[in-house]
């Protein structure tokens, strides 16, 4: 009994550890589950959950891991949810270059599950292989300063607008076993003005 108890006390010190880790603000932390299925090889990829609307997971929270981002929660049921992986084709992070905060997207373009590339980082930015790419906040699916990856390789094309570069996703796939669910005060209420937005332009 006594080491059940210790055990206990040890897995709740981890969840704070691993919490703090990678989430500057632990109030965002919602739900944790554990990824029961991941698909990693096609053009689009999902992740599976066991944790449902009886838990109190929504369509469109964020997901995180233990390194990073992972993807948006997509369908629920009762009891388990589906989510859109980091590794989707229609998947595009709002982000921003760690060292000049300048605004840029992350996509994956279905090639290695461990890279991601860097889109609309403008020429005149100086940026290099080592330099940390993270959330930008101007979403609500995540909070700023969540990691995405770093920088791996760079080229410039000479009459290029953007860089081409490539990066390491922080979060690895491959491995990726439990994740937190994000509850982002305020998120209902920004998708609603989003929405007022996209029908006003329609």
């Amino acid at each position: 009994e006594e080491n059940a108890r210790l055990r206990q006390a040890i897995l709740a010190l981890s969840d704070t550890l691993m919490a703090q880790d990678f989430i500057s603000d632990s109030s965002h932390l919602g739900i944790k589950a554990k990824v029961i299925d991941n698909s990693l090889f096609f053009r689009n990829n999902y992740l599976t959950i066991n944790k449902g609307e009886a838990d109190g997971v929504k369509k469109g929270m964020g997901v995180v891991g233990p390194d990073g981002i992972v993807g948006q929660v997509l369908h629920t049921t009762t009891n388990y949810s589906s989510v859109l992986s980091v590794l989707h084709g229609k998947t595009m992070i709002s982000a921003h270059h760690g060292p000049t905060r300048t605004l840029c997207s992350v996509v994956w373009k279905g090639e290695d599950p461990l890279y991601a590339q860097l889109e609309y980082l403008p020429r005149h930015i100086p940026i290099a292989p080592g330099d940390s790419i993270s959330t930008s906040g101007f979403n609500s699916i995540y909070p700023e300063d969540q990691l995405i990856g770093i920088v791996s390789q760079v080229h410039l094309d000479n009459d290029a607008t953007f860089y081409d570069a490539t990066i390491r996703l922080s979060t690895n796939f491959y491995t990726l076993t439990y994740v937190y669910l994000l509850d982002l005060s305020g998120k209902q209420e920004i998708d609603s003005l989003n929405q007022k937005l996209d029908q006003q332009y329609e």
